[in-house]
């Protein structure tokens, strides 16, 4: 987890996102987020309104009537203020409103089974998360998912960063291997797909793992801050990848319904780097929004812009490097990237990737001064063609060409005499292709190449005395 930096520069870390108990066991994290709901956050909200303050009892007097006097569980966290607030601002101060989606709320965390998200109670989800889900795909997860608590803003509530070039949420979703379990859930939409329980489930674990943070911070510092600030850095977003990621939130925020359960959770999102296609994203992503959400998007295409935007509520000494900002602590999270299959199948295919092209994907390799790589491409599937390039560096060595299923592998070689990135770039609709890279020293190849010639060389002058 990223160090935070205070305004004197002084890096302070973050709460860890488990804790033991008395017995020196580690605490899961259902468990910490049921204590800190049931014993914790009793402060007041940040920048409530005269107005708003006399409903805030109403409500509580209205919950009282719906579901009685303040329990002494995990339920006493919808009875403080600052949770009271959130409901009542999500609904416009709207007294019956702001009642009846507070009481839904309840239900949805007390339930087992709500149709439509994946098994178990919510608390089930984040138990699973933790300890059902396997290290690999936890790991994987987080790889092709790069986010995470980067810095405070002025309030001193720590800020989340999403790097959203390097998601790849369908990659994830077909190779994620998840639960056994999973198979009963459904089959449909993203669900088609073995990894789509567990990508839910890492999901809201790292959603509830910052949550923690943000607790704590508010709790040290008395007062309840009302919203998280986000920074979605756009950065290598493709349209294409885009497209095929947006499923996974489409049903976070839709069928699983995060935001009326979550009410108020963002103060600000911020996106920067803005590509062209980000106006139709926009309108994909607004219809599932509130209208008080959708008023805390603030699009930017440029750094001047965004840094402008921004330090209105983040000191620039908050800001990462990589946009802009002056604060030099490590970006811990990676970069992300598509997500790549290995094959291991003992046949002609063993040793390759396999890569998912919604549209257009690329992959590199750098190539040591000395070496020569040998590329070699596949297209998968039933009469299915795909078109690629190689470029090294950015120069094109093999142009454009189409890649039939039919075709089996296709193969290339380079040699490099300077150290080189070599990038093959794929086109095509949701098609599927393997990639292998295998290298050899030039040297070796032309010292295998000229022994070869010599051997020919001498059988020609075997031949020719025989001849005489």
């Amino acid at each position: 987890m990223a160090s935070l930096v205070t305004d004197n520069e002084t890096p302070t870390t973050p709460a860890t996102t488990s804790s033991s108990n008395n017995n020196g066991k580690k605490e899961l994290m259902s468990q910490r987020f049921k204590n800190i709901w049931k014993n914790g956050l009793n402060i007041p909200p940040e920048d409530v309104t005269e107005k708003e303050k006399p409903y805030i009892p109403k409500l509580r007097d209205e919950l009282i009537k719906a579901r009685g006097e303040c329990p002494d569980n995990w339920r006493a966290y919808f009875y403080k203020d600052h949770t009271l607030l959130r409901f009542l601002r999500a609904r416009d101060l709207n007294l019956k409103k702001a009642t009846f989606m507070i009481t839904e709320a309840i239900k949805w965390f007390e339930a087992d089974k709500i149709e439509g998200r994946i098994g178990g109670s919510f608390w089930e989800i984040l138990d699973a998360a933790e300890l059902e889900d396997s290290e690999e795909d936890k790991a994987l997860w987080n790889q092709h998912r790069p986010h995470g608590i980067y810095g405070i803003d002025r309030r001193g509530n720590p800020v989340q960063y999403f790097k959203n070039g390097g998601f790849d949420d369908e990659g994830l979703g077909k190779n994620l291997k998840g639960l056994k379990s999973d198979k009963d859930f459904s089959n449909e939409g993203i669900f088609a797909n073995p990894g789509a329980c567990t990508w839910v489930r890492q999901f809201m674990f790292n959603g509830m793992s910052n949550a923690v943070d943000m607790f704590e911070a508010a709790e040290k510092k008395g007062e309840m801050f009302m919203g998280t600030i986000q920074v979605w850095d756009l950065k290598g977003t493709s349209f294409g990848r885009s497209k095929s990621n947006w499923p996974y939130m489409a049903y976070i925020l839709g069928t699983f319904k995060i935001l009326d359960n979550f009410p108020e959770a963002t103060k600000t999102i911020y996106f920067t780097n803005a590509p062209w296609f980000m106006k139709f994203g926009l309108a994909l992503l607004k219809p599932l929004l509130p209208a008080a959400t959708r008023k805390k998007l603030s699009v930017h295409r440029t750094e001047k812009s965004w840094l402008k935007a921004m330090q209105k509520q983040i000191d620039l000494n908050q800001i990462p490097e990589f946009l802009g900002g002056t604060n030099k602590t490590p970006w811990p999270y990676g970069e992300g990237g598509v997500v790549h299959s290995s094959i291991s199948d003992g046949g002609e295919n063993e040793g390759a990737m396999q890569i998912h092209v919604s549209v257009q994907e690329r992959t590199s390799v750098k190539v040591q001064e000395g070496q020569t790589v040998i590329f070699e491409f596949k297209c998968l599937g039933k009469k299915a063609s795909i078109d690629y390039a190689v470029f090294a560096d950015e120069t094109e060595i093999v142009e454009k060409t189409k890649l039939k299923s039919t075709d089996g592998w296709s193969t290339g070689k380079f040699e490099a005499y300077d150290e080189t990135t070599i990038s093959a770039t794929f086109t095509g609709k949701e098609k599927d292709v393997l990639y292998r890279f295998t290298f050899e020293r030039t040297e070796d190849l032309k010292k295998a190449q000229g022994d070869d010639s010599e051997d020919d060389s001498d059988d020609d002058e075997d031949d020719d005395s025989d001849e005489d």
